[in-house]
């Protein structure tokens, strides 16, 4: 569980930073397998353009799924969005805890 949270916090720094391309390099294999570096990149890059920096993440839930899958919700916003994300590790053969999926949920602020 600590080594999970470590990850995950790693990777909430580097959103917030905007280094897109270094949490792609770090992430599985498996995860590369959904697109290119530049789509990743690309896609970041331009909704933080628009929406402005990631800020205020708070972890809200934390679970452990079969095949030791670590899943790590975090809430947090940026200028017009309240953004949930949820970020997945698997420990690599290694013994590294990498990113295997991320999916999030944007609503907009003004929704309420």
């Amino acid at each position: 569980m600590a080594d999970a949270r470590s990850a995950a916090n790693h990777v909430l720094s580097q959103f917030v930073a905007g280094e897109f391309a270094q949490i792609y390099k770090e992430s599985a294999l498996g995860f590369k397998q959904f697109g290119s570096e530049s789509d990743f990149v690309t896609q970041y890059k331009k909704t933080r353009q628009k929406s402005g920096e990631l800020r205020n993440p708070k972890e809200t839930r934390y679970e452990t799924r079969p095949g030791n899958n670590h899943v790590l919700t975090y809430r947090m916003d940026n200028e017009r969005f309240i953004i949930d994300i949820n970020l997945t590790f698997a420990r690599s053969t290694s013994g590294k805890m990498e990113l295997t999926g991320l999916h999030e949920h944007d609503e907009p602020k003004n929704s309420k």
